[in-house]
């Protein structure tokens, strides 16, 4: 499941939110190797996906799932945020951990530095919010944006 944390930085790094990540739009596969089984993941249903901290819920968002998969603060009128996706896909790789006893191998160096660049949210946030206010102050100036 290394790779659905990997698409999700990507997406991130992009300021992109995907805003609804949850079983039904996860799509799990297992590759087989010569030295034992693997999980492919791929994000599916981009429909609610936007800017971060710029594009809002839409109003058919339905929080009351009931599960737990959703960040409380994901909802009908707010903002997309990274932490929601994060929240989101965390808590598929506990429930998957849960179900199928099996572990991440924590010594993944890979898997380490993807898991620590999502946990950077504030500092990723404070980036985009200085990228949107400077958009903001050109678009209020009058001057073009290129």
């Amino acid at each position: 499941m290394k790779n659905l944390l990997t698409e999700l930085q990507c997406l991130h790094n992009e300021c992109i939110v995907h805003g609804d990540i949850r079983l039904s739009n996860v799509i799990f596969s297992i590759v087989s190797n010569q030295s034992d089984d693997e999980i492919k993941t791929t994000l599916i249903d981009f429909d609610f996906s936007g800017t971060h901290d710029v594009q809002t819920y839409p109003s058919r968002f339905n929080l009351d799932i009931g599960d737990g998969s959703r960040h409380a603060d994901a909802r009908s009128g707010c903002c997309l945020k990274y932490e929601h996706d994060v929240h989101s896909v965390f808590w598929i790789i506990e429930k998957y951990q849960t179900i199928h006893g099996q572990q991440f191998d924590t010594t993944d160096k890979a898997l380490a530095n993807v898991i620590r660049d999502l946990s950077q949210l504030d500092e990723r946030e404070e980036i985009v919010s200085k990228a949107t206010d400077e958009a903001m102050d050109t678009v209020e100036s009058g001057s073009p944006i290129v």
